[in-house]
C-alpha cells in the first residue's frame, strides 16, 4: 500500500449532473445522481497569506486526495466527506482542479457557488 493511499482514512461521495439540454439548448433542471463513493483524505487549505507586494500563493480551499484510478470530473459535486465512523466533516463543495501525480490525485475543492 502507498503512503498516500494509507492516509486515506475518509469516504467522500461523489454525484455528477446528469442534466440534459433542452431541445433549444437551453440548460434543463439538474438532476444530481451519486456515482460513487471512494477512500480519500481532505483537510482545508491554509489562507493566502500577504507579504507587503507579495501574496504566497496559499488557496485557502479545501483540498483532498484520492486514489489515481477514480473517475473524477471538474464538473463533480461532493456531497459530504466523512470519518470512519460516519461523522460528516466537510459538507457540500464542487471539484474545482484534477490532478494527477505518481500514486494518487490532487483534488482542489471549492464552496457552493
Amino acid at each position: 500500500m502507498s503512503a498516500s493511499r494509507s492516509r486515506m482514512t475518509m469516504r467522500v461521495t461523489l454525484e455528477r449532473n446528469f442534466a440534459f439540454d433542452d431541445p433549444y439548448g437551453h440548460k434543463g433542471p439538474s438532476d444530481w445522481q451519486v456515482v460513487n463513493t471512494i477512500p480519500c483524505y481532505c483537510w482545508a487549505g491554509n489562507p493566502s497569506t500577504n507579504f507587503g507586494d507579495v501574496v504566497v500563493a496559499e488557496t485557502g480551499q479545501p483540498q483532498m486526495i484520492v486514489p489515481k484510478n477514480i473517475d473524477i470530473q471538474n464538473t463533480d459535486r461532493v456531497s459530504a466527506v466523512r470519518d470512519r465512523r460516519g461523522n460528516e466533516l466537510f459538507g457540500q463543495m464542487f471539484v474545482d482542479s484534477v490532478a494527477r501525480r505518481a500514486d494518487h490525485l490532487a483534488i482542489g475543492l471549492k464552496s457552493n457557488v
